[in-house]
Formats: structure tokens, C-alpha cells, sequence
């Protein structure tokens, strides 16, 4: 094998070390510009829309704070709703309605004698002649007003009433969909809405107005994971499918929707029990009462009224040991002993938080609020320590970092997660509002 030196001149070398530190540098500003990018995208993520308060002053008139206490909209009104895509509605002290942006600006002046919170981009009015239309985020009446009622739209069709009493849906353009000519209609689930024919019937259509499912059902309830509760005109409940298919035929007094594959039952004997979607009993009727799941276990309660937790295999978790319980929230839930006193369980059935306390709420964003013996509220973490006094005679729960607190003068203010009263109690009564972005 043959080797080939080959001599590279000082100037040559030179060069190419030029050439080198410009591309390391070219490429370490590159991966610099795509860091700052990454972090931009990700502070644009991670920016929340500001937490607003609905207040109501010491005269009785309400208005809109920001977390910091700052004034959004004055406490100039009769009352004011929750913000919904931008926008909430408010009530003048003439009892007329009208719409106010995030900054407090009235877009839509207080004309009309109802307005309704903003859903798909409109939002319901009722006009000084008692009937409905649709107005969009401009103020403009898009859809006039000429029905005796309207709902707010959804998955693209509203429901609304004639002068007859009849019930259709419309588009945002205003067509008739489906003519009114129901007695009565529900919002479309899994892409079917049951209605109830002039004669009292129910059945399923589409959203192009077609019967799917005939009218021929003494009732029937939305569809839940394709299936959808009905009972029939011998008085038999029954699931069917989409296709109106009769799946399951059951002989039950009640039967609730499907979720995570499982219904809620109710013999004729009162007792209640869980099937799955061939009908078979994973749970026996064998319970007063069986909740909903929530972190995969659901509250239960024994002919002894008493109440446990159970899997959805319908095995007893938690013995049914206690006077109360309620759903797991964040890995713990609030339970009340037979003494009635107040604690929390992990899903173990492990007293977490023993059973010391007058009233427990659920743990929300690692704290929960406790009522102590004297009636003060105040807030413990996961271990039972308590962060916040107890000082307060009414408290919610954190939601985005913040709980609307009582003083022991009934005035409500709000504070954050270290106790700091970020708006003080001075108010006849604060409500939680995050603005639902239109976005």
C-alpha cells in the first residue's frame, strides 16, 4: 500500500482555519436564533389570558377585576355574566342588555332585553318585541330578530322556535336547516340530535334534516360512545346504535349514559349497578347509589348508607365505611366519617388527611381548603400542613393560582397561593371569571 504525503502550505492552513472559526461561528448563531425561537414560542405558549373577577360593590352594582386588584370595568352595572370569546354581557341599571369587551369597552350598548354569551362567534338577543336573533362580535344583528326562541349555536346550527311553537335549527347564515316543525329538539351529539315529533314521539336526525332513526320512541337520550338510551312504546329501556339498531335490551327501572364504556343501572328494586355495552353486569345491582368515575374509581353506596370507592371492575377499592365521600381530585378524596368529622383518602382508602376538620373541599392545584372547629377556613398542601391561616369565613377553591376568600365581615376579596390578599375584602361578592379566548 502506498501512502501519499501531502504538503499543505502556512498560508493554506491559515485559510482553512479562517474558513473553520467563520462556520463554528455562523453555526452558533444559528443555534442561538433557534434557542430564542424556541423560548418565544414557548413564553407564547405559556402566556395564560388574564384572570378576571366578577365583583359587586358595597352599592350593590357590579363590575370586572384583574388578578392585581386593577379595575377592568367599573361596578356600574345591574348585574354582569361570566366573559365568553372575548366578550360578557352586562345589565344596565335601566334593565337593558348590552356586551362589554376585555377592556371594559361597551362593543354592543345596552339596547336589547336579553343578550346572551357568545358561542361560535354570535351571540342571542331578545329585542323590546320579545323575540330572538343573533348579533356578531361587531354589534351587528346578523340574523334578525323574528323567533319566539333561540339556543346558542353549536357544531355550526342553532335551535330556534317559530311563532307556532315548532322547533328547526338554523345556520350562521340564517337558513333553515331543518324546518320548524318539531315539539321539541336537543343539541346534536356524535353527529345526531333527537327530536320529539308533534305526536310525542322521539327519534334521531342528522344535520341535513334527516330522520336516521324514525320518530317511534316514547323517549330517547343523546347518544354516548355510540350509543344512546331509549324507551319504547311498551315501556322497555333499550340501547341503540346510529343505525337504530337495538344492542342492548334491558330490564331496568333506570339507565344512565355510557362513559368509559360503562352505564349506571337501576333495578326494580331500586338498587344500582353498572353494565357494559353487551349489557352484562360488571357491577350487581347491589348499591343505593353508584357515582360517576373521576381518576378511575367512583363513589359508592351500600343499602346501610354508607359509602366506598369501587374500580370499574367493580371492585370494592375503599369499604364503605363512611357517612360521605366524594370524587378523587389530584390523587386524593375528601371523605366524612361517621363521627362527622372531615379528612382525605389516596386511592388506597389511606387516611391522607385525618379526619380532624368540619367541612374539606377537594385538593385543587396542591391545596385544599379545611374548616376548622371555630368555622375559619384556611388552606393545607398534600402532607396536612397548613399554608394558609386559618382566618377566613368562606373560601373557594384555587383555580389559576387564585381563591375568592370571606373576611369575617362577609366582605370577599382574593388571594393568591403564599396568602396575599391581591384584592382586598372590600366586595358584597366576587365570582371567578377566566376569559375564554376567541382564539
Amino acid at each position: 500500500m502506498i501512502f501519499h504525503t501531502i504538503m499543505i502550505s502556512p498560508s493554506f492552513k491559515r485559510n482553512r482555519l479562517i474558513h473553520y472559526l467563520t462556520l463554528i461561528f455562523s453555526v452558533l448563531l444559528i443555534c442561538l436564533f433557534c434557542l430564542s425561537c424556541k423560548n418565544d414560542a414557548s413564553n407564547v405558549k405559556q402566556s395564560k389570558e388574564p384572570v378576571l373577577f366578577r365583583v359587586c360593590s358595597l352599592d350593590s352594582l357590579w363590575g370586572f377585576l384583574d388578578e392585581t386588584g386593577k379595575e377592568v370595568a367599573s361596578c356600574k352595572y345591574y348585574y354582569v355574566w361570566d366573559f365568553s370569546e372575548g366578550f360578557a354581557s352586562v345589565r344596565d341599571t335601566f334593565g337593558l342588555y348590552g356586551l362589554i369587551d376585555k377592556t371594559g369597552k361597551e362593543v354592543v350598548t345596552c339596547q336589547y332585553n336579553v343578550v346572551g354569551d357568545f358561542s361560535e362567534g354570535f351571540a342571542r338577543v331578545k329585542n323590546a318585541d320579545g323575540l330572538w336573533g343573533f348579533i356578531d362580535e361587531t354589534g351587528k344583528e346578523v340574523i334578525t330578530c323574528q323567533y319566539d326562541y333561540v339556543w346558542d349555536f353549536y357544531e355550526g346550527l342553532a335551535q330556534v322556535e317559530n311563532a307556532n311553537g315548532l322547533w328547526g335549527f338554523i345556520n350562521k347564515t340564517g337558513k333553515e336547516i331543518v324546518p320548524c316543525q318539531y315539539e321539541d329538539t336537543w343539541n346534536f351529539s356524535e353527529g345526531l340530535a333527537r327530536v320529539e315529533s308533534t305526536n310525542g314521539l322521539w327519534g334521531f336526525i342528522d344535520k341535513t334534516g334527516k330522520d336516521v332513526i324514525p320518530c317511534k320512541y316514547e323517549y330517547a337520550d343523546d347518544f354516548f360512545e355510540g350509543l344512546a338510551a331509549v324507551k319504547n312504546t311498551n315501556g322497555l329501556l333499550e340501547y341503540i346504535d346510529k343505525t337504530g339498531k337495538e344492542v342492548v335490551i334491558c330490564q331496568y327501572e333506570w339507565v344512565g349514559n355510557f362513559s368509559e364504556g360503562l352505564a349506571a343501572v337501576k333495578s326494580t328494586n331500586d338498587l344500582m349497578g353498572l353494565i357494559d355495552k353487551t349489557g352484562k353486569e360488571v357491577v350487581p345491582c347491589q348499591y343505593e347509589w353508584v357515582g360517576i368515575f373521576s381518576e378511575g374509581l367512583a363513589g359508592v353506596e351500600n343499602t346501610s348508607g354508607l359509602w366506598g370507592f369501587i374500580d370499574n371492575k367493580g371492585k370494592e377499592i375503599v369499604p364503605c365505611q363512611y357517612e360521605d365521600v366524594w370524587s378523587f381530585s389530584e390523587g386524593l378524596a375528601p371523605i366524612k366519617n361517621t363521627n362527622g368529622f372531615y379528612g382525605s383518602i389516596d386511592k388506597t382508602g389511606k387516611e391522607v388527611i385525618p379526619c380532624q376538620y368540619d367541612d374539606v373541599r377537594s385538593f385543587s392545584e396542591g391545596l385544599a381548603a379545611v374548616k376548622n372547629s371555630k368555622g375559619l377556613w384556611g388552606f393545607i398542601d398534600k402532607t396536612g400542613k397548613e399554608v394558609i391561616k386559618f382566618i377566613y369565613s368562606e373560601v373557594s377553591s384555587f383555580v389559576d393560582g387564585y381563591a375568592i376568600v370571606a373576611n369575617s365581615n362577609g366582605l370577599y376579596g382574593v388571594i393568591d397561593k403564599s396568602g396575599e390578599e391581591v384584592v382586598p375584602c372590600h366586595y358584597k361578592s366576587i365570582s371567578y371569571n377566566r376569559v375564554v379566548s376567541n382564539e
